[in-house]
């Protein structure tokens, strides 16, 4: 395709997209998009006028390198408040840590992201794949949060962990227990995790329980396939 074949086509397609938002009241639920998009669409991306969009997935898009550069012009476009998930790959030094701070995240090429942005996040979900997460990570951001750390998180999932751990060394010092249904204060067996038009339940039959006693929250770990996720029961307090 010529490049005045492009130019047009982003302006009809910035036309189309701009009479949407105006008909829905500015108001846009989600986005998808394609990184290769963001070099090839200068005019579309200059003339949107829109308030923002709640949840912003950028896909996976290969041989295309999402950059620095690429995520700070998406964010600035599609102003996301709820949430971001990134599929695609991302260049080497990527870190736009201010996605850390939308309620949801979720980023499949995470290396980028440390340990300290696992404490400093002010996520309420966050998913990661392909990290650099170890067992012994996983022991200290759970005594952290004993502590008091990450006040705002409710699931927390990491990917890429094959083998069943080592809970007895993860939970070293923390005293934890199995569900049990008959127990009169216990917390449900599923967890759900609350979309804008769905609700995922995740069964948590087999997970270890643990309290933080400065505020009672209840926290739960479980294994499964190749994940570890960490869950928050904001509504269960002892």
């Amino acid at each position: 395709m010529s490049q005045t074949s492009n130019r047009m086509f982003d302006s009809q397609l910035m036309n189309l997209f701009n009479y949407l938002s105006d008909l829905f009241n500015n108001k846009t639920v989600t986005v998808w998009i394609r990184p290769s998009l963001v070099e090839t669409s200068h005019v579309l991306f200059s003339n949107l006028h829109f308030e923002s969009c709640q949840l912003l997935k950028i896909l996976d898009d290969d041989p295309v390198i999402l950059s620095n550069e690429d995520i700070t012009r998406l964010l600035e476009v599609w102003k996301p408040t709820i949430g971001i998930t990134i599929k695609c790959r991302v260049e080497e030094g990527f870190g736009p840590r201010n996605i850390l701070s939308l309620p949801r995240v979720g980023i499949v090429n995470a290396r980028w992201v440390s340990f300290d942005d696992l404490l400093n996040m002010d996520c309420e979900r966050a998913f990661f794949r392909k990290h650099s997460f170890r067992e012994e990570d996983v022991k200290k951001f759970i005594n952290l949060w004993m502590a008091g750390n990450n006040p705002k998180l409710m699931h927390l999932r990491l990917r890429g962990f094959k083998m069943t751990p080592n809970w007895e060394h993860i939970l070293e010092g923390i005293e934890y227990g199995v569900w049990d249904e008959k127990e009169k204060k216990k917390r449900p067996r599923n967890f759900q995790d609350h979309y804008i038009c769905s609700i995922e339940e995740i069964d948590c039959k087999n997970g270890l329980d643990f309290e933080r006693k400065s505020d009672g929250m209840i926290g739960t770990v479980i294994h499964q396939s190749d994940q570890i996720d960490f869950f928050v029961w904001y509504d269960i307090q002892f």
